[in-house]
C-alpha cells in the first residue's frame, strides 16, 4: 500500500519538493554568501528585492500551502473517483480505513517535513541576513511551527474537500477558498488576542513587536502612568504585541491549526467509510 502510494503521487512529490527546497536553497545561499546586517541597503535590490516580495505575497496569500492543498491534497480522493479506482481499492483485502490513513500518514508526512525545511531556512535568512530588526512577527505566516501546521492543514482540507465533492477541479477550488478563508480569521481575529495586548503611552516604541494599533485619548480618560506627552493636547496611546511573544503565538496557532486538520481529516474517514464506490 505504501509503494502504491508512493507510485501515484511521486510526481507532485517531487514537484513540491522542488518548490519548497529549492527556495530554502536560495535563503541559505543568500545567508551564507551575504555581510553584516548593517550593510544592507534600506531598499533591497536583486535577489534580496524579489526574496522580500516573494515573502510579502505568502504572507498574504499564502500561496505555498495553498499549493499543497490543491495539487496534492485535492486530487488525492478526488481523483480516485472520477477515475472510479475507489471501485477495485475498496475490494482488496485492505480495509478503507487502513487505505486512507497509508495516504494520509506518507504523504502528511512529506508534507510537514518540506514544509518545515522551507520555514526554518527562511527565519534564519530573516534573522541573519534579512530585516531582523523588523521583529519574528513580520513573517509569523512562515515561522517554524505555525508554517507547517498550515500546509498540514491546507493538504487535508483539499483531502476531504476532494472525498465530499468527488471532483478535482471542484476540489481545488474549496481549497484555495477555505485555505485563504482561514487565513483571514486568524490573522484579523484570532491572533491579535492570543493574549491581552500591550497598551502603553505617549509614542511607546514596540520594540520589534506586532503593531497593532494607536489611538488618542484625551487625559482625563487615560489610566496608566502619564509621561507628559501630548499631541494637541491628547495622549497617544500604542497598543501592540511584544516580540518575546512570538514563539508562544506560534505554538498557540500551530495547535489551532492541528486541530482544525483532525477535524478536517475525521470528515474524510467518516466520509470514506460511509460512502458507495
Amino acid at each position: 500500500m505504501i509503494w502504491m502510494t508512493w507510485r501515484q503521487h511521486r510526481t507532485t512529490l517531487f514537484i513540491l519538493a522542488a518548490v519548497f527546497l529549492g527556495l530554502a536553497a536560495v535563503f541559505v545561499a543568500v545567508t551564507v554568501s551575504a555581510g553584516p546586517v548593517s550593510e544592507h541597503p534600506t531598499n533591497p535590490t536583486g535577489i534580496h528585492e524579489l526574496l522580500y516580495r516573494l515573502e510579502l505575497v505568502n504572507e498574504v496569500l499564502l500561496p505555498l500551502p495553498a499549493l499543497i492543498g490543491m495539487f496534492l491534497g485535492a486530487p488525492l480522493l478526488a481523483a480516485e473517483y472520477e477515475h472510479r479506482t475507489v471501485r477495485y481499492a475498496w475490494t482488496q483485502s485492505v480495509s478503507r480505513w487502513h487505505w486512507l490513513s497509508t495516504k494520509l500518514l506518507l504523504l502528511g508526512s512529506a508534507v510537514v517535513l518540506l514544509a518545515t525545511a522551507f520555514s526554518t531556512t527562511h527565519m534564519w535568512w530573516y534573522t541573519t541576513a534579512g530585516a531582523p530588526h523588523e521583529g519574528p512577527f513580520r513573517i509569523f505566516n512562515q515561522g517554524p511551527l505555525s508554517f507547517p501546521a498550515a500546509c498540514l492543514f491546507a493538504f487535508v482540507v483539499g483531502v476531504a474537500a476532494g472525498t465530499v465533492l468527488r471532483r478535482t477541479v471542484a476540489a481545488m477550488g474549496l481549497t484555495i477558498a477555505g485555505t485563504w478563508a482561514a487565513s483571514i480569521v486568524f490573522v484579523n481575529w484570532l491572533r491579535p488576542n492570543y493574549m491581552t495586548p500591550v497598551t502603553d503611552a505617549n509614542g511607546a516604541s514596540t520594540s520589534g513587536g506586532w503593531f497593532l494599533s494607536q489611538t488618542a485619548v484625551r487625559p482625563e480618560d487615560f489610566v496608566g502612568v502619564d509621561s507628559g506627552g501630548r499631541i494637541n493636547g491628547l495622549i497617544p496611546v500604542t497598543t501592540f504585541q511584544p516580540a518575546d511573544r512570538f514563539w508562544t503565538f506560534q505554538v498557540i496557532e500551530a495547535g489551532l491549526y492541528l486541530g482544525l486538520t483532525v477535524a478536517c481529516v475525521a470528515v474524510a474517514f467518516w466520509w470514506v467509510r460511509r460512502a458507495v464506490a
